[in-house]
């Protein structure tokens, strides 16, 4: 039985104190018993599970939120670049072409931007602006790229319940080839549009957060839940302490 646990001279290791011996635990050691859940590792070298205080590091459960807030953020970011470009593009359209200013929509669709919305010969004269905007076409593909990691089930990513802004409610996440799905559903402008719906935007002023969280809250909206069953071990947030499908 461990009777202490101790911090070790050195920021590298904790030191375990059994039966008047120690044995150190190394930062690795402690970042792969997080990995797995939390608080018991097994060491080969003890013959046993071990205890490891994980007190001074991040729980499962914060870093699922760190990194939630980071995908929102970064989402948000992409999206407002995405409507500063387009603030630019729109002016230009009303001096050059007004007979289609506001009929139209855009999409990313094999890592180029798509014009929906117009004839033929209208949409590939505006689809050579678009694409030509490099600031523009990488946002795109950012937010695009942020929502596959948030969205997209896999084993370090597994399916949960999760708050829809959209919907207000709890809503399974189980969603498959998010990439193919977003090539037909995601369009830009209304993405704008209806992500400024969720928190009125019109009478706030929405941080890249809030922007972002709403975005992709919209996106998951379009998607089709499945029922498919994961492949693999579940990832580090997937533990007995924080199960996403049971809350």
């Amino acid at each position: 039985m461990i009777s202490s646990i101790s911090q070790a001279s050195t920021p590298s290791t904790t030191t375990l104190r059994k039966s008047g011996s120690s044995t150190a635990i190394t930062v690795e050691q402690i970042t792969e018993a997080q990995a797995h859940g939390g608080a018991t590792f097994e060491d080969p070298a003890l013959g046993s599970a071990t205890i490891v205080d994980l007190s001074k590091v991040p729980k499962p459960i914060e870093q699922f939120s760190e990194l939630r807030r980071a995908q929102n953020t970064e989402a948000g970011r992409s999206m407002e670049t995405i409507k500063n470009e387009l603030g630019k593009i729109e002016s230009m359209i009303a001096k050059r072409r007004p007979e289609i200013a506001g009929k139209w929509d855009f999409q990313l669709v094999d890592g180029k931007l798509k014009v929906t919305g117009l004839n033929a010969g209208d949409a590939k004269w505006l689809e050579s602006k678009l694409n030509a905007n490099t600031s523009l076409k990488a946002a795109a593909e950012a937010f695009v790229a942020t929502a596959l990691e948030n969205l997209q089930a896999s084993s370090s990513n597994p399916p949960r319940k999760d708050l829809n802004l959209v919907t207000r409610k709890m809503e399974n996440y189980t969603f498959y080839d998010v990439k193919d799905q977003l090539a037909e559903k995601l369009s830009f402008k209304a993405l704008l549009t209806q992500s400024d719906q969720v928190f009125d935007s019109n009478k706030i002023s929405m941080e890249a957060h809030d922007r972002g969280m709403s975005g992709l809250a919209v996106v998951a909206n379009m998607l089709t839940p499945s029922n498919r069953t994961i492949e693999g071990r579940p990832g580090p947030f997937y533990t007995p302490t924080y199960d996403p499908l049971q809350s």
